[in-house]
Formats: structure tokens, C-alpha cells, sequence
């Protein structure tokens, strides 16, 4: 989906480098998810299960943002 392609790419680009180790293990988990849930997830439309909950909360913030 070209929408989440935007999107994580840019999150990526602008935080990959300073994240931590488990940080980056969340983030290998989020790209093995699908477009459509990581759409869900982060506009809102579904819950988010609690083990990305947080990055999924910082990439929707920083697709606001941008």
C-alpha cells in the first residue's frame, strides 16, 4: 500500500538510527505485519496488540506531524 510505504519510510528514515536494540526488534516485528493492520493500527480503526503499542503510538504521531 503506497500510503504505509510514505509513511514508514519516512519514520524510518528520520528515527532508525537512534532507536535502541529492542527498539529495532519492535520495528522488524512491525514491517513483518500487513498494510492494511499497521493502517488500522495507526489511524485508530483497531487495537493495536500491546507489544507494538508504543512504536505504533510514535509512528502515528510522526505521520501527523509530517
Amino acid at each position: 500500500m503506497k500510503e504505509m510505504d510514505i509513511v514508514m519510510g519516512g519514520y524510518a528514515d528520520a528515527r532508525l538510527q537512534s532507536m535502541t536494540e529492542a527498539q529495532l526488534d519492535a520495528w522488524d516485528a512491525l514491517l513483518n505485519e500487513s498494510d492494511p493492520d499497521l493502517l488500522a493500527w495507526i489511524t485508530g480503526q483497531q487495537e493495536t496488540p500491546a507489544a507494538l503499542l508504543e512504536l505504533i503510538s510514535d509512528v502515528a504521531e510522526f505521520a501527523r506531524q509530517a
